[in-house]
């Protein structure tokens, strides 16, 4: 088909021109003319006038873009540093939060959120009047964060009114994000009516850096002593009594004193010791020993006061026999028929007897002699004090 605009011959299914782009039109169609009515035909007939048909509109085609000048910019190039602009912000946002999150891991932190003192058993606790013989928990709430070579320790003390510790616990906590624990159970026998002092100290270190943190709790505790350290204390005086008792009992026993009784009372004394749960049981345990401590003695000091007494004896007897002796006269001997000494050892009486032989006098051999003695004890020594005698035939 021939183009219209520049005459170019174009293949017959092209719609527009190849060499100047104008639109191909259809090709035209001569058309009769219609004369109007009531007119007869003419006879002569006219030229008929060919109407081309329009041409059919161009398909809206995109407009080229306008050539770039100084003073703006291509679309695709402003998409794609908005692009690149929205890349560098994400892998800067990412940047940040790994920064932020290498900063975070690395970093120490020691906090301790509280320090609390309450009863075991779950009941109210009055800070301003802790009772004894309570059970209680000493908790802190703590926060320990470092790395693997980092430290941490958290010491817990608790001092009287005098400042003297009372408790003293230390342990290293672990690392973590999360809030910890630390409790401590305990409860109060013995207080002079004085306000204690729990202090927890936070310590971490990582190389020459060292956080710390310290959180403090008072409370008054009641003056008195409770029943528990009552019992313990007096089970504690039963136990070394007891203890005192084994030792006068061994010692009596070899002194040659029967002490078996007395062993095996001081194995049911300590039984009953043993099982005790009041402070009159500790108590009679207590007065047990005692009593068994007792009966050693008074029977260690039987055997000693024999033991004197046999001294005394012998030495009466023999200044008495021997006073008899030098008085026997024509007896060839002497003998003892009887002798007693008082409970207190201080005198003695005593009666001899002694016979005449032939070989000292055969005129009156057979006669027999009484020699009737009394001694007393003066100054340590035995003397005779008095003597007398009886001839019999």
């Amino acid at each position: 088909m021939k183009c219209s605009r520049c005459g170019s011959d174009n293949a017959g299914a092209m719609k527009f021109c190849t060499n100047c782009g104008a639109p191909l039109g259809d090709p035209t169609i001569p058309m009769d003319r219609v004369p109007p009515p009531g007119k007869p035909p003419s006879t002569t007939p006219e030229p008929t006038r060919a109407f081309a048909q329009p041409p059919i509109p161009p398909a809206v085609a995109p407009a080229p873009a306008p050539a770039a000048t100084g003073g703006g910019m291509k679309k695709s190039t402003i998409i794609i540093i908005c692009v690149v602009v929205a890349l560098l912000a994400v892998v800067g946002a990412a940047a940040g939060f790994v920064y932020w999150r290498v900063i975070e891991s690395n970093k120490l932190i020691a906090e301790i959120e509280s320090v609390e003192l309450v009863r075991a058993d779950g009941e109210t606790l009055d800070l301003k009047d802790v009772p004894l013989d309570v059970d209680l928990v000493l908790k802190v709430t703590y926060r320990s964060h470092f790395k693997e070579d980092g430290e941490a320790s958290l010491e817990v003390i608790v001092v009287d009114g005098n400042g003297e510790e009372t408790l003293n616990d230390s342990f290293k906590p672990r690392s973590s994000n999360d809030l910890q624990e630390y409790e401590y159970d305990f409860y109060m026998t013995l207080s002079e009516g004085e306000t204690f002092k729990a202090t927890a100290d936070l310590d971490i270190s990582r190389g020459d850096k060292k956080v710390t943190d310290r959180k403090s709790l008072e409370f008054y505790v009641e003056e008195g002593e409770g029943e528990e350290l009552k019992l313990e204390n007096v089970k504690e005086a039963a136990s070394g009594k007891i203890e005192e008792a084994r030792s006068a009992v061994s010692q009596a026993a070899a002194e040659g004193i029967e002490t078996a009784d007395l062993t095996q009372l001081l194995d049911t004394i300590e039984s009953d010791l043993e099982s005790a749960t009041t402070e009159k049981e500790a108590s009679d345990a207590f007065a047990g020993a005692e009593a068994v401590i007792n009966e050693c003695n008074v029977r260690r000091a039987a055997v000693a006061d024999e033991a004197a007494r046999q001294q005394d004896i012998a030495a009466a007897r023999k200044v008495m026999f021997d006073y008899a002796y030098a008085e026997r006269g024509n007896c060839e001997d002497v003998w003892w028929v009887e002798f007693s000494m008082n409970n207190e050892r201080t005198g003695a009486t005593g009666k001899l007897e002694g016979m005449v032989t032939a070989h000292t006098d055969p005129d009156r051999a057979g006669q027999i002699t009484y020699f009737f003695l009394t001694a007393e004890k003066r100054g340590g020594q035995w003397v005779v004090t008095d003597y007398s005698y009886e001839h019999i035939f």
